[in-house]
Formats: structure tokens, C-alpha cells, sequence
């Protein structure tokens, strides 16, 4: 199956059907009786029914992937695997293609519909995860997904919520929230870079380029669900363009003696500069070691 990804002519945000046949017909969600339309290429879009445990936040979602449930029980009865679907999803984090969110009545979120289904909108798949252990979860493997909303989404609320769904579903709204968030961080990026003088903690590169020195700080610790690190000095690096996107991807970990690991062939390529002033906190270096089993389980998938 060809790949249809963003809107679909016809059927804008807010589009209501009564079923999933409909949504399938319309080419909204094309394959009605899965939760993720995608493969190994990629994914097109994602339905909220209520099957799996995901947190609807509005623009926020975190998105449960699919397998390990039985349907008629309605209980979890085994580990999830980055195939199909979830290996779709966590192709759209690389790539960029962003997914059409469906929401359904079942799901019983204070975003979800009063009946049917909803086409809420487009989200880009900005991270993913491996969790285990969880009782919502049953304590087996599952594959978590974080799915921001990208311009207009449509968000059905209680007459309470409406003022703040009102705000969420503003792209206006989000971005001034944003640009609240982003003031805060820009002071501690600029000063881990200083730090550093511009050069890459892994490689030792400084970049130069006519407007002067590049370099980008990057968390240890990721920010926001499900990560929650903290905005501070102690959970930062300094590092080159490259450096960065294979840290944030799991591409390179580093152990607790201050070794840079491939992860995909555990190989030591070098260490950590740290400067004797920057004291990183030891549990944040073993927190993003622990989850890259993610890239460590993705790699069997790559050529």
C-alpha cells in the first residue's frame, strides 16, 4: 500500500464519521480494523479508541502501540515488537511525516467524541520508547509513541474544559506558550555552549561559519512525557550538529566511566570531554543508557 500522508481533499479537520468503515472509505484511516496504518516505510495515521492505555492530552498525545491485546478479552496478553505499525510510527520520528489522528468515542477522553469518530488532525511522532513493567501495561513490553499536534486540530470538551481546549486547539495559542518555554532554555543552551567554547563534547569539533561559532546543547534527559528531565546545566551537552541527532536518536550512549558507545555495534569510539566545572548528574547518563535499548532493538530492522 502506497503511503498517503498529511490531509486528505474533501474531509478537513473536524470531520466526523460513524464508524471506521466510513473513515476507511474516505481514506482518513484506510485499514478499519487496525489502530495504526503504516509499515516499515512509514505511518499515515493513528486512531484513539480506547483499546490501549494512552494519555490524550489535546495537542499532547501519548500513543500506545499496537499487538500484545486481545480484543474480545480486553486485556493485554503479551509483549509488543517494533514490526508493523509501531516500526511505522518510529520511522515518522526520522522522516518527519506527520500522522492524521482519529479520535473515537470509546476512547472516553475529555477530547474524544460524544459518538463515532472525529479526524482531530495532523501530529508529527516526535520521539518513541520501549517501557515494561507497568501495571496498566501488565507489566509487558510496549512501545510508547509522543505525538505533537502541528497547526489546527479539533478537540470536542466539557463546557468546563472548553476555554482551555480552546487555546490548545489554536496553533496561536501553542506557539505562545512555546515562546515562553523556549525564553528559559535559550540562557542555559548559550551557557553549556560557552562552556565549551563551541566544540563538540564527543567529536572535539568547533564549527565556524561566517556569523561565528555553531554548536547545539543537547538534553541528557529528555524534556517532557515520558522523560521529564530537568531544564538545568547539569543535564546538558555541548555537541556538534551530527553528535546531537545520533545522541537523541540512540545512535551513540555513553557509559558511566564517560565512554561514547555505538550502540549498534557496542563499540567504545572515544570519551566524553567534560569540563572540570560541568558537573553532569550520573543518574541522567544512565537514564538516556538505559532507554537507548530502543535504538538497540530498531537496528534489527535497519539494511
Amino acid at each position: 500500500m502506497r503511503r498517503t500522508y498529511g490531509e486528505i481533499a474533501g474531509y478537513p479537520v473536524g470531520s466526523r464519521f460513524d464508524n471506521r468503515m466510513e473513515a476507511a472509505k474516505a481514506g482518513v484511516h484506510r485499514n478499519p480494523q487496525m489502530g495504526i496504518v503504516g509499515g516499515k516505510d512509514g505511518a499515515e495515521s493513528v486512531v484513539l479508541a480506547g483499546e490501549y492505555a494512552d494519555k490524550d492530552q489535546g495537542d499532547l498525545i501519548i500513543y500506545t502501540g499496537e499487538g500484545g491485546h486481545d480484543s474480545k478479552a480486553k486485556k493485554r496478553i503479551g509483549d509488543q515488537q517494533l514490526t508493523k505499525g509501531n516500526l511505522g510510527l518510529s520511522q515518522n520520528v526520522t522522516t518527519g511525516q506527520p500522522v492524521r489522528v482519529i479520535r473515537g468515542a470509546k476512547a472516553k477522553t475529555r477530547y474524544s467524541p460524544k459518538d463515532g469518530y472525529r479526524y482531530s488532525g495532523l501530529y508529527r511522532v516526535a520521539d518513541f520508547w520501549r517501557d515494561q513493567g507497568k501495571e496498566e501495561d501488565s507489566g509487558f513490553v510496549t512501545w510508547r509513541f509522543r505525538l505533537e499536534a502541528i497547526g489546527e486540530i479539533a478537540l470536542d470538551a466539557a463546557p468546563e474544559d472548553q476555554a482551555a481546549a480552546a487555546e490548545i486547539s489554536s496553533p496561536v495559542g501553542r506557539m505562545e506558550r512555546k515562546v515562553r518555554v523556549q525564553i528559559r532554555r535559550v540562557a542555559l543552551a548559550q551557557k553549556v555552549k560557552e562552556l565549551y567554547d563551541y566544540q563538540c563534547q564527543v567529536c572535539n569539533v568547533q564549527l565556524k561559519t561566517p556569523t561565528g561559532k555553531y554548536a547545539e546543547a543537547a538534553h541528557i534527559r529528555g524534556l517532557g512525557e515520558p522523560h521529564n528531565g530537568p531544564d538545568r546545566l547539569e543535564n546538558l551537552l555541548c555537541l556538534c550538529p551530527n553528535h546531537h541527532v545520533l545522541f537523541d536518536r540512540g545512535a551513540i550512549s555513553v557509559d558511566p566511566n564517560g565512554k561514547v558507545i555505538d550502540t549498534r555495534t557496542d563499540v567504545c569510539i572515544g570519551e566524553l570531554s567534560v569540563d572540570a566545572s560541568h558537573h553532569i548528574i550520573p543518574e541522567y547518563i544512565q537514564y538516556h543508557a538505559t532507554h537507548v535499548a530502543v535504538a538497540r532493538e530498531a537496528w534489527k530492522h535497519q539494511g
